[in-house]
């Protein structure tokens, strides 16, 4: 009887590979190391201290990281060492750089603060970052300013503005804040229907069930801090005649649950405590409260053990 095995060599270790990967990246790509030069640096990204891998080209002041934590969950989950480097000559063939125009855009306020735009952050998980970049509280969570880039040949990204870029603009944190909420108000929110996303069956089991909707921008930045047009949300909330809970369940979006008298603090609760520590990549994880939308009251505030409290900034 013929039996199957496993080829793949044991899986090395994070130190490991990367010894590979570089060794790997100068026999195998030598076209790629003579257009960018390869810098490593450890990096902290929302608290979390990564290995950066960071390509300069001589002709351009923008230069795009990797981590080698992305690339080692590729190389677990089956991807070769040389594969992992074709994630990064793939990204370098698919996207062209930001071109000079980009970095004077960021430099010089006058064009910059037309491009601002703000994030919403969980502050607990974020202390060590937010050290050095300017924030608003908003509950249990931190509000970001950034500089949103967009463009069709290399796509989008955002630069979160610490205190290094506030002092080249020689501007107002309060102005930054005020300049960036108001571009807020030019972006679309999208709130669809939850079952619009579920199968038949699923659609079938939760007919019954209260309304749930999804909230965040119809862009590509994170669109959880979408819950801060509040005024918008409210007129939403006229609309279908209800009140809503509402649930921060990432960087990214926000559920509306329609508000029913037998939908408990504790269920909420525990639903979100559940869908934060299945997250894959905790610094997707926003709160740990469930908020409440009140269309009678026009008011949001959040809930902390079943009471009302109100919201700080």
């Amino acid at each position: 009887m013929k039996t199957e095995t496993n080829t793949r060599p044991e899986i090395l270790s994070f130190e490991d590979f990367m010894i590979a990967f570089r060794y790997n990246l100068n026999l195998n790509f030598p076209e790629l190391k003579k257009q960018y030069s390869f810098e490593e640096q450890m990096i902290t990204k929302y608290d979390r201290e990564l290995h950066g891998i960071i390509l300069r080209d001589s002709n351009n002041k923008i230069a795009p990281v990797f981590y080698y934590e992305d690339l080692y969950e590729s190389y677990r989950k089956g991807a070769s060492i040389q594969e992992c480097i074709g994630q990064i000559v793939d990204y370098l063939h698919r996207h062209k750089l930001p071109d000079e125009n980009v970095h004077r855009k960021l430099v010089n306020y006058g064009e910059a603060k037309k491009l601002l735009i703000v994030k919403l952050l969980n502050y607990r998980n974020n202390r060590k970052f937010l050290k050095v970049v300017p924030y608003k509280r908003f509950g249990d969570m931190a509000i970001v300013a950034q500089v949103y880039f967009s463009n069709e040949n290399y796509g989008s990204g955002a630069v979160t503005v610490d205190k290094e870029l506030a002092k080249v603009w020689d501007v107002g944190i309060e102005e930054i804040f005020e300049q960036a909420f108001r571009n807020m108000n030019g972006y679309e929110l999208k709130i669809n229907n939850l079952l619009d996303f579920a199968n038949e069956n699923a659609k079938e089991k939760y007919k019954e069930g209260p309304e749930t909707y999804v909230l965040t921008y119809n862009t590509t930045f994170n669109g959880a801090v979408a819950i801060l047009r509040t005024e918008e949300l409210l007129k939403f909330a006229e609309e279908k005649q209800s009140d809503f809970f509402v649930l921060p369940v990432s960087i990214g979006e926000m559920l509306l649950i329609e508000y029913k008298d037998d939908i408990s603090y504790d269920f909420l609760s525990d639903m979100l405590y559940m869908i934060n520590k299945d997250h894959p990549d905790k610094s997707n994880v926003l709160s740990e409260q469930v908020f409440l939308l009140e269309r009678n009251k026009r008011e949001l505030t959040y809930l902390k053990d079943g009471q009302k409290m109100y919201i700080y900034s």
